[in-house]
């Protein structure tokens, strides 16, 4: 796994001010396809579209491609695929200079993800790093993520899974 500094954040796609919202600012950046798929996939596009505001941590295609066996089989045929996509929705709008210390907040599937600054990066319940920040929209923002975080909804061999555990 590749860790940048919370200060030197990578590119990942055009950086623009926010003139569109969520799902649309995810397709203009070109590295999020398999999770607006995804997206579509758990009925969660019009859902995004709304005014928010919303902050998403949202996993890149690079990331996605790590754990193909999960992505082309169990990850599209489970029920729960749209409480696992809200699991990496948070309501409000949470900039990395509002990331202060360690935070916990509520996402919208109504489980706990935590925050924290670590030996200068920004990590996502413990282990997945912030790519690139502040990718604003006209209804939130969004974090580009290294890994996906699995929450306990979706049973323990699915999270145990992607845990990387195994």
């Amino acid at each position: 796994m590749k860790f940048l500094p919370i200060l030197a954040f990578s590119t990942v796609g055009s950086f623009a001010i926010a003139q569109v919202d969520i799902p649309t600012t995810l397709t203009n950046e070109n590295v999020f396809q398999t999770l607006m798929k995804s997206m579509e996939t758990g009925g969660l596009i019009d859902d995004l579209s709304a005014e928010g505001p919303f902050t998403i941590f949202a996993t890149t295609d690079e990331s996605f491609a790590c754990y193909p066996e999960i992505y082309n089989t169990c990850f599209w045929e489970d029920s729960n695929l749209s409480k696992y996509l809200l699991y990496h929705v948070v309501p409000g709008k949470i900039m990395s200079t509002d990331i202060t210390g360690n935070m916990t907040v509520d996402t919208l599937n109504g489980e706990t993800m935590t925050i924290e600054l670590a030996q200068g990066y920004v990590l996502i319940d413990g282990y997945s790093v912030i790519l690139q920040a502040d990718i604003e929209a006209t209804n939130g923002v969004i974090h580009a993520i290294d890994d996906s975080k699995s929450p306990d909804v979706l049973g323990s061999s699915f999270h145990f899974i992607l845990d990387k555990t195994w």
